[in-house]
């Protein structure tokens, strides 16, 4: 049986269960003590969306995990005394087995720091034997950047079995339940202080989803679509920026790149002049922050590529993991100083300036006041029609240059779908995009095969001139650039079967039903 948790609001109640457990119980009160709770979750709340919990516990000068999840509760030591940041830092074991796939590569961040003064009473039977305890929790808490600032908890009472006892945890809680009228806490005594303090969990979420009227004016929604990818970028800055881990620059660049992607597809919604601007600025903006994403993705991929040679070969590799964090270092440095630029500040003032202005009728944007619903179901109709001309016509023979074009179109009509998806039935959208993922897979693929073999082509030139490179290591980028051409050979051949799957007579049928009849464009 699972503890069962009661807030005490007025502090007289405590008098009260504690009457009626002595009444009932012998008692034997153990000395108080104080234990520290940190909160811990990704920037965007990945545990929280399991429904789970990871707190560092520090009591009597231990630190240990306590993990809580639906399922069963882990506590883990931490011997070393330091609180794990990522993945590769939780102990070896079940916890970090569980706790590890849920984070992937975010950092643990202090979401709530918790201050508890425990009193425990232990309920004894006839033989003196403690048969359940009661935890009494007073308790303050702050948000982790605001230390000084800390919040009064509710009272907490905390009613825990003892193994081979349950039936004395059930009679106590019958009392404390029908003699002194609480209920069981609905929320966890974490998620109660978070309530408290102010803090929400789930407050960030990468890509969010607008729900939009069918008649909106296209520029009004067209604005509130790219107020949000706005958000998402300021929300990333100060993660960026600290280097908290790789996250918050993808999340970064995928709003500025979904930015980009409506200044194009929504040619005629938008001022031309300002659109030609933003699209430029946006596109500088993307530019300034490849290199460093380009290095966090090669130096996340390093166990891949080492499990991807000879055991024996696998240690030649350390030239080139020494060469990506040197480089990794020289672009973080040139990119937090371009952030810091006048170039990057007027930019978002600029942008931020120009989504706050009410829309107005402009000689250029000749779709503005039309209702959305129309403007958006030609353009995902009109990029649907360019992706199946394009891939009907790929052959086994045809350049690599038609599938990148064509991994570009897919993209452009995903981000179409992404941004409309409320304007229409979502359970059709939701399979038209589920039919376009696995080709978008099939050939971003491809396209990253053949991008991860010239990058390593080049880091080898570059190795060489700078001294880095041996002979063996020089070797072992080799077979791994080998490894990789015959993983992209074995994608191309994939790609007629992707393809055959995605343009169906089905998928056709349920785009043009959504996107070219106007009877059916009305959710």
């Amino acid at each position: 049986m699972a503890s069962l948790a009661y807030l005490v609001e007025p502090k007289t109640r405590l008098e009260e269960v504690m009457s009626a457990i002595e009444s009932k119980f012998p008692v034997r009160r153990e000395p108080h003590r104080t234990i520290h709770k940190t909160i811990l979750d990704t920037f965007d709340w990945r545990l929280f969306a399991q429904a789970s919990n990871l707190c560092a516990i520090k009591d009597d000068g231990h630190l240990s995990l306590r993990f809580e999840s639906p399922r069963q509760p882990l506590t883990c030591p931490l011997p070393n005394g330091k609180i794990p940041a990522f993945e590769w830092d939780l102990p070896t074991g079940r916890l970090r087995n569980v706790v590890g796939p849920l984070i992937d590569v975010r950092r643990l961040i202090a979401q709530l720091q918790i201050e508890l003064k425990i009193y425990t009473v232990c309920l004894l039977n006839a033989d003196q034997k403690t048969v359940a305890r009661i935890h009494i929790q007073r308790g303050t808490a702050a948000k982790s950047e605001q230390k000084g600032s800390r919040r009064q908890l509710p009272l907490v009472i905390v009613l825990a079995p003892v193994r081979g006892y349950e039936k004395h945890q059930r009679v106590a809680a019958e009392l404390i339940e029908r003699d002194v009228g609480l209920s069981p806490a609905t929320d966890s005594p974490s998620r109660t202080a978070m309530r408290v303090v102010g803090v929400e969990p789930g407050d960030y979420v990468a890509k969010k989803t607008l729900i939009l009227d069918p008649d909106t004016r296209a520029d009004q929604a067209t604005i509130e679509i790219c107020r949000g990818m706005l958000e998402t970028i300021r929300s990333n800055e100060d993660g960026l920026r600290r280097n908290l881990d790789t996250e918050f620059l993808h999340d970064f660049r995928v709003a500025v790149r979904r930015t980009r992607s409506i200044l194009r597809l929504l040619k005629g919604v938008l001022p031309a002049e300002a659109r030609a601007h933003f699209k430029s600025e946006f596109k500088w903006l993307g530019s300034i922050t490849g290199a460093v994403r380009d290095h966090d993705v090669y130096l996340l991929k390093m166990p891949e590529f080492r499990a991807d040679l000879p055991k024996s070969m696998r240690q030649d590799l350390d030239p080139l993991d020494e060469y990506l964090h040197q480089h990794h270092r020289r672009e973080r440095r040139r990119l937090i100083s371009r952030l810091k630029s006048k170039r990057y500040h007027e930019l978002l003032s600029s942008w931020e300036e120009f989504l706050a202005r009410a829309p107005g009728d402009d000689a250029t944007c000749p779709d503005a006041a039309r209702p959305i619903a129309d403007v958006a179901s030609e353009r995902i109709w009109k990029a649907y029609r360019r992706v199946y001309k394009c891939g009907r016509n790929i052959k086994p023979e045809t350049p690599a240059d038609a599938l990148h074009a064509l991994r570009i179109d897919c993209k452009m009509l995903r981000y179409l779908l992404e941004f409309f998806r409320s304007l229409y039935p979502p359970e059709e959208v939701a399979k038209l995009v589920g039919a376009l993922r696995q080709l978008q897979d099939n050939l971003g693929d491809f396209n990253d095969l053949q991008v991860q073999q010239d990058s390593l082509r080049r880091f080898a030139q570059e190795m060489s001139d700078e001294g880095l490179a041996s002979v063996e290591s020089l070797l072992a980028i080799g077979r791994l650039m080998e490894h990789l051409a015959q993983r992209q050979i074995a994608e191309r051949q994939r790609f007629s079967e992707c393809w055959d799957s995605f343009a169906t007579s089905a998928v056709r049928r349920r785009f043009r039903r959504l996107f070219k009849d106007p009877t059916a464009r009305a959710r």
